[in-house]
């Protein structure tokens, strides 16, 4: 009976050290070994006009730090542009190890032109990767302004001022048109024309 019992130990052991070697040797995975962020940004354009004005603005996110994981992968900086007044998401951010990583987001200096004015804010943006309870990876953002402010979101606001042409009362109408040119040249040359003969004519008067 003994025999017997050392027997079936043994095969006991045997077969549990086969299912712990099998458990070793069968890869690991995570809930997840990546996270991704897609950053929100809004714009907003006046135009205090009647005149139709460009409303395409352009803008630019920087890391502030080397490696730092960026929508494509490999560049230094990542452009992209808005139109009127929307809401959009940027191109996916992939982290795949935990950390704090920075950029900053702001419009490009190719917005400001003549009549605009353009949302000069410069956003610091933290991205917090750390460790989720599920053994995966997890990201909050947190958004500052230039003046060290936290921003609830990322905003910009543009508008469009200029004055337009005044066709009030004894002022002439500007016209880059050649037909009403000539015609004011003519109107011009007839009343000379009439002035001379007018004079002629009191001369002769005055002669007789």
């Amino acid at each position: 009976m003994s025999c017997v019992k050392r027997v079936i130990a043994t095969c006991f052991r045997a077969l549990t050290a086969v299912l712990i070697a099998a458990v070793l040797a069968s890869p690991a995975y995570a809930a997840s070994d990546s996270v991704s962020v897609s950053l929100p940004v809004s714009q907003t354009f006046v135009n205090y006009t009647t005149l139709q004005a460009e409303d395409t603005f352009s803008y630019v996110l920087t890391p502030l730090e080397s490696e730092t994981p960026m929508p494509e992968q490999g560049a230094d900086r990542y452009s992209f542009t808005m139109k009127g007044t929307e809401d959009v998401k940027l191109a996916q951010i992939v982290f795949t190890r935990t950390g704090i990583y920075r950029y900053e987001l702001k419009q490009t200096a190719k917005n400001r032109k003549e009549g605009y004015t353009c949302d000069g804010e410069v956003y610091t943006l933290k991205i917090y990767v750390t460790n989720a309870a599920d053994g995966g990876l997890t990201a909050s953002t947190v958004a500052y302004t230039e003046s060290g402010e936290k921003a609830d979101h990322i905003s910009f606001t543009n508008s469009y001022r200029k004055e337009e042409a005044s066709t009030a009362p004894g002022h002439a109408p500007q016209t880059d048109d050649p037909v009403n040119l000539t015609l004011w040249l003519m109107l011009l040359a007839l009343s000379a024309i009439c002035f001379a003969g007018a004079l002629a004519g009191r001369q002769d008067d005055d002669i007789l």
